[in-house]
């Protein structure tokens, strides 16, 4: 009796989830083609340096897919810090659309010999292509530059708008 019970309530587990998984898979698909409103985005970047001044890797999260930085100039701060002005060449989502962000700022202290914790200042969002088009917002990465292995490691988090 307990084992019919149980397949019971399996079955109808199933059932219930059958129900239930197309209409949460056509709210994600929705969702995934046009933003529709402002949403709050977050995840993280890990990039290479592919030559002196230009990174290049893969964004995780709300906006997974990839991203190309250019380091314009580097100016020095207070207290050994130094302060980036960065380009991004592009951030392309896994479907292909597009985000332009201004020229951005970050705020580099020194960890230990050629390691630094990096602070952007928030980058604004101006644009894009396909379900970017016209999308405002801004964003605000946070982590490691590691100098000496080529590598860059970042959380971001922020909010996009979309466009009229």
């Amino acid at each position: 009796m307990k084992m019919q019970a149980l397949r019971i309530i399996a079955l109808l587990s199933l059932l219930l989830m059958l129900a239930i998984a197309p209409a949460y898979a056509q709210d994600r698909a929705g969702a995934k083609r046009k933003i529709g409103k402002c949403v709050p985005v977050s995840g993280s970047m890990s990039t290479n340096f592919i030559s002196e001044d230009t990174t290049l890797g893969t964004v995780t999260g709300d906006l997974r897919g990839a991203i190309s930085a250019t380091l314009l100039d580097l100016l020095p701060g207070e207290n050994g810090r130094f302060i980036g002005r960065i380009q991004h060449r592009g951030l392309v989502t896994e479907s292909g659309d597009k985000i332009f962000q201004a020229e951005a700022l970050i705020d580099l202290t020194p960890v230990s010999e050629g390691v630094f914790y990096g602070l952007y200042r928030p980058i604004t969002i101006v644009g894009g292509t396909g379900r970017f088009e016209n999308a405002t917002g801004t964003m605000t990465p946070y982590g490691v530059v590691d100098t000496n292995r080529g590598e860059v490691i970042l959380r971001y988090r922020g909010e996009i708008c979309a466009g009229k």
